[in-house]
């Protein structure tokens, strides 16, 4: 729901209702799994859209409103790093950040519509929501450790967008 806040590639702008839906499921996403780092995430996506072009300005009081929720959690001390992160994890970590940097400093204008209206999509609102959806499997793989590899589906997605760049680079460089 983040990155679909961030690049607005479907539905209608958001409501009011939307967004506290969404501050809700975050904050008790991050609660039940002790994963602090989904409302520090959720405060940066709210502002990218408070802040891109076409702008929610709400959306500034919605990142604000994570704050106090985060602080919360950290008093009861929770484990921000997994302990059974190698070498071999930061170093897939530091080459996907690579990818993502190449995929937003390569990708041209998107031709993709919005599906409820004929205006396409914002490149940089798209490439914001790259990064906000690469941010939030980090921070699973940060929290969970080694098993959020196999168990974040996101790793697959964020993978695929690596893979479709370098192909359509290689089909355009041809």
């Amino acid at each position: 729901m983040l990155t679909r806040l961030v690049n607005r590639s479907t539905g209608l702008r958001w409501r009011p209702l939307d967004t506290t839906g969404v501050l809700g499921f975050c904050a008790w996403a991050a609660v039940n799994t002790q994963q602090p780092m989904i409302l520090l995430i959720a405060s940066l996506a709210f502002v990218l859209d408070a802040a891109l072009d076409e702008p929610l300005r709400r959306h500034y009081f919605a990142a604000a409103a994570c704050l106090p929720i985060l602080a919360w959690i950290l008093m009861g001390a929770p484990i921000l790093l997994a302990d059974d992160l190698a070498l071999r994890d930061w170093s897939m970590v530091g080459a996907f950040a690579l990818g993502i940097a190449f995929v937003v400093k390569t990708t041209p204008d998107p031709v993709s519509y919005n599906d409820v209206s004929p205006v396409r999509l914002n490149r940089v609102r798209v490439n914001a929501s790259l990064v906000v959806g690469f941010l939030m499997a980090v921070q699973a793989l940060l929290t969970d450790g080694r098993a959020a590899w196999l168990e974040t589906p996101i790793w697959a997605c964020l993978f695929a967008v690596l893979v479709s760049s370098v192909a359509r680079q290689t089909t355009s460089a041809a």
